[in-house]
């Protein structure tokens, strides 16, 4: 296994944000490289949608490129879900065995029985999930789980990351083209309280 420098490739990852034109491609190139890691022949991502209290899937590798969007679990719905609802890992060796189990057809994940599913938290904020699956005779192990955790709890913060700056890109795009004026941007609490200073622009 490649864990220990799938585990020290935080500088891996922070160019592939800085590299990325879009939120999409910077989730594609994660998926690709812990698949990698991790000698599974699929790597997903989930992303937490707020307001629809739903699972999306945003990126993968080793399922149909058509399953991106369209596979959406609720809290607690399919092992995905039933991860991010109580905050923890979930690894089976035989996927389709658990009550849990949500089949999706079409998104060609029947042969990859082998599942392990941890969720991307920021504290206790929900951000998504990160998957990987393999055939079922090639199961994951603790090392696994512990493996995949670390690159989770990394992951949160970049992704948080990314998709505020390509936010702000975009609107920059849209000001630029003269198509509107963007004045108004919601964020998210990183810390309780206030604060009032004069607005500036942070340039990339």
């Amino acid at each position: 296994m490649d864990h220990l420098r799938l585990l020290c490739d935080i500088g891996e990852l922070n160019w592939i944000f800085s590299d990325s034109q879009s939120t999409k491609a910077f989730l594609q190139r994660i998926v690709i490289i812990v698949a990698d890691h991790m000698q599974a022949e699929v790597c997903s991502i989930y992303l937490y949608d707020d307001g629809r209290e739903e699972l999306v899937l945003k990126a993968t590798r080793g399922l149909s490129p058509e399953s991106v969007e369209r596979v959406r679990l609720k809290l607690g719905e399919g092992l995905v879900g039933l991860a991010v609802q109580e905050l923890r890992p979930v690894c089976e060796p035989i996927a389709s065995v658990n009550p849990h189990f949500k089949f999706f057809p079409g998104i060609l994940e029947e042969q990859f029985e082998s599942f392990l599913a941890v969720p991307i938290l920021r504290g206790r904020t929900r951000i998504g999930a990160l998957t990987v699956q393999r055939r079922k005779e090639n199961v994951f192990a603790e090392r696994d789980v512990l493996a995949l955790r670390a690159v989770a709890s990394q992951l949160a913060n970049i992704i948080e990351n990314a998709q505020l700056l390509m936010t702000l890109q975009g609107q920059q795009r849209v000001e630029s083209d003269g198509m509107a004026d963007v004045k108004f941007l919601r964020g998210k609490v990183a810390s309780e309280g206030f604060a009032c200073a004069e607005a500036i622009v942070v340039d990339k």
